[in-house]
């Protein structure tokens, strides 16, 4: 005798509405000359994380969207690279 199994009925979860949108560009910080959220990469590893604070070269990130060079200050903080020091 054959035997009719019936599916369960799917549930389907609605998308959590306490993330206020955040991706992982906005966790890191938006450029501060044209906006964009940024997702920045280890230069080594390209492993998306944001770059050290303080250290120079390794602090800096350039905008793919507007080309301005910028510098991490931390806490999803960035600022415009004046070209001078670290």
């Amino acid at each position: 005798m054959p035997v009719t199994i019936e599916p369960d009925e799917e549930v389907i979860d609605a998308p959590d509405e306490s993330a206020d949108d955040l991706d992982m560009g906005s966790l890191w910080g938006r450029c501060p000359v044209c906006g964009k959220h940024l997702r920045p990469r280890d230069k080594n590893t390209d492993v998306p994380a944001p770059p050290p604070v303080g250290q120079g070269y390794r602090s800096r990130a350039k905008c793919d969207r507007c080309h301005s060079v910028i510098v991490y200050i931390g806490k999803g903080d960035w600022v415009v690279w004046d070209g001078r020091g670290a």
